[in-house]
């Protein structure tokens, strides 16, 4: 039996997916695939090379050296955002020789990357996701539309096809690029945004054929266990109430730990439901072969 990880995008709300699966991973099967968006990405590449320790130790160190999540001062001379270099630091720690030989083994990172079509406007495409983007939030809708927004397309890079550890670290930033406090990053004509814009729960980043197959998607935003999606070959888990720690709050290495904490909690208590899970699913296996 083969399960694969997709992980919402959050920013660091997705230190509680994180928790999460560090408690329940000696339950789960290798992961098939492993699919993520914005930070999600980040948490992807973490746990498919077995690094969160160092990783979430980086990031814990620096921001707590960090004072504030924006310094107006800077204004005119760059660095107004501290996020892009604490995130690029800690992305790239986790991803030493001994990392990217974890990250070979493992399976396939799918990253969820958006950017803008060539010749198409960048800030009137971009408000018309970000417009699209508030409406789900509001209405409490998971997925992206089928098609992009006006302006946009979806790409999807593998992680072990990139060729450096620095091609891997430019995908995470470029799937996590969010105006004012990142750069966005421009290849080829086309400018990269958050994919999180226009697909926060990216399922639809995994092969064909692992869409198909059985999967564990990890959210960010609360949500009650009966307002979630039932699937046969879908398990999603969220957070029920606001983690502690602010998407962007890149200050607070004490709420970062209890995010953590909170969802390694939440991983412990949902631990028998994801092994019924996982035991319904051999069974249904079983009975079709």
């Amino acid at each position: 039996m083969s399960v694969s990880i997709v992980l919402a995008g959050g920013g660091c709300r997705t230190a509680w997916s994180v928790g999460v699966l560090e408690e329940l991973r000696s339950d789960l099967p290798e992961p098939r695939e492993w699919a993520g968006v914005s930070a999600g990405a980040c948490m992807a590449v973490a746990l498919a090379a077995r690094a969160t320790e160092p990783m979430m130790a980086r990031f814990l160190a620096l921001a707590a050296a960090n004072r504030r999540n924006m310094y107006p001062e800077r204004i005119g001379r760059g660095g107004v955002f501290p996020h892009e270099p604490i995130y690029r630091a800690t992305v790239a720690c986790g991803l030493d020789d001994d990392g990217m030989a974890r990250l070979r083994d493992a399976g396939p990172v799918r990253i969820l990357l958006a950017a803008t079509i060539p010749g198409a406007r960048l800030m009137p495409s971009l408000w018309g996701a970000l417009r699209d983007y508030q409406a789900r939030k509001r209405a409490g809708v998971l997925h992206g539309p089928d098609d992009p927004p006006p302006g946009f397309t979806l790409e999807v890079a593998t992680a072990q096809e990139l060729a450096t550890r620095e091609a891997i670290v430019d995908a995470v930033l470029a799937s996590s690029a969010t105006p004012l406090v990142t750069r966005l990053p421009r290849l080829g004509g086309r400018t990269y945004v958050d994919g999180g814009f226009i697909e926060n729960v990216p399922v639809r980043a995994l092969s064909e054929d692992a869409r198909r197959g059985r999967a564990l998607v990890l959210l960010t935003r609360p949500a009650r266990e009966e307002a979630l999606p039932a699937s046969r070959t879908r398990l999603y888990l969220a957070p029920e109430t606001d983690v502690p720690v602010a998407k962007w709050d890149y200050t607070s290495p004490d709420k970062i730990e209890a995010t953590f904490d909170a969802g390694r909690a939440v991983g412990r208590l949902v631990r028998d439901r994801v092994r019924r899970w996982l035991d319904a699913s051999r069974e249904r296996s079983a009975s079709d072969a």
